[in-house]
């Protein structure tokens, strides 16, 4: 998005399709948290002598899960900011829009 003379071009329709591609991403990983929430290994999946597997999957799975979700929560956290961050840029450009033209109308 550079531009010569240091100037920098930003599109904020590009910004909002971005958001709403990282947000549905999000959306998928809040899925995954809730299969990983409702699927659980019994506690005689591994037969009477490894009865310890299941215990230690259980704490291995809440890692996970809990990682999946800080993800999602992230995702859809950058997703707000990058549709803020458009809504400035539209903002600052109407804003100097409107003041060329006041100072259009002046000349």
């Amino acid at each position: 998005m550079g531009q010569p003379g240091g100037q920098i071009a930003v599109s904020p329709g590009a910004l909002l399709t971005h958001a709403n591609r990282i947000e549905a991403v999000g959306g998928e990983l809040g899925t995954a948290k809730a299969a990983g929430d409702s699927v659980r290994v019994g506690v005689d999946a591994y037969g009477k002598l490894c009865t310890f597997v299941p215990a230690l999957l259980d704490t291995l799975q809440d890692t996970l899960i809990d990682a999946i979700d800080a993800g999602a929560q992230s995702l859809h956290d950058t997703g707000e900011r990058l549709r803020t961050v458009a809504q400035s840029y539209t903002g600052s450009d109407q804003a100097s829009a409107a003041a060329t033209g006041v100072l259009q109308g002046q000349l």
